[in-house]
């Protein structure tokens, strides 16, 4: 068998095939890499109104942001998701790669 990478590499003559794998290598750039995390409720809220806080990290920008919420439904945490996320693609001089938001 070869042993260099081939599009279509050949079968060896005592081994039968069983199913057919592919596999394509993706640059990890295209990808990116972000985390977040929610604290549990403030005792006092705040005089917003905000009784949580929502850290986001940008692997890429390097980045811990920290953003008080006042609840912790889908919609709130979808909307301070993509705004943490133009403000790291702005800082890295970019656009946000989210094009769409899914509906919660």
């Amino acid at each position: 068998m070869k042993t260099t990478l081939d599009i279509a590499p050949t079968q060896e003559p005592t081994n039968t095939r069983t199913n057919n794998a592919f596999l394509t290598l993706v640059d990890n750039k295209e990808f990116a890499r972000s985390y977040s995390d929610h604290t549990d409720r403030f005792p006092i809220p705040s005089s917003r109104g905000n009784k949580y806080a929502f850290i986001y990290y940008d692997y890429d920008a390097n980045a811990i942001l920290a953003t008080t919420i006042p609840n912790r439904q889908g919609s709130t945490i979808c909307d301070v998701w993509v705004s943490n996320c133009d403000k790291t693609a702005t800082h890295l001089g970019g656009t946000s790669s989210i094009t769409s938001v899914p509906t919660i």
